[in-house]
């Protein structure tokens, strides 16, 4: 439970962000991007400096270390993909603009835009979120077919999350 306590606040975080975003408008959508971003570079380091083998002076504690090891690369790949998600929310959350007095969402016109650069630079995000949202279904499926349950929740649950923002968009 001690090792998850950032997953655990990352995913407590999206929530609230995505439940204000979408219902009550309460705190600023640029204050939801940024605790998005730093969930995401926490997530981040946790990968960093938190994985390795699992090590009990000098022997390696796994009884099928093929098992093992194709567990552990594929909560690694869902970890991963998941970190990459809270940026990519963040961005989305900003793309979609903030709420005016009369409570209608309005996004910030692009009439000063040149329009290859509006193009470029709103499409290959888009692009690339909506590879991660695959990826993450394809974690998803692979985590359900080895009966993880919780690593299926989770790239299922993201890949939902980022599909369902990508379709607001």
């Amino acid at each position: 439970m001690t090792k998850r306590w950032i997953a655990i606040a990352a995913s407590t975080v999206m929530l609230l962000a995505m439940l204000d975003a979408a219902f009550l408008w309460l705190v600023p959508v640029v204050v939801w991007a940024g605790a998005l971003l730093a969930m995401g570079l926490l997530l981040g380091i946790k990968l960093r400096f938190g994985q390795g083998p699992l090590v009990c002076g000098d022997k390696v504690l796994a009884s099928d270390l093929s098992n093992a090891g194709s567990h552990k690369r594929l909560e690694r790949a869902v970890t991963v993909s998941a970190a990459l998600a809270y940026p990519a929310t963040a961005w989305l959350l900003l793309a979609h603009g903030t709420p005016d007095p009369a409570g209608a969402v309005s996004a910030t016109p692009d009439s000063h835009r040149v329009h290859g650069t509006a193009t470029l630079t709103g499409s290959l995000p888009l692009i690339l979120i909506g590879a991660l949202a695959a990826a993450l279904v394809v974690l998803a499926v692979l985590a359900l077919r080895r009966r993880k349950g919780i690593l299926a929740t989770d790239a299922g649950g993201m890949a939902t999350m980022l599909s369902a923002m990508l379709l607001m968009h």
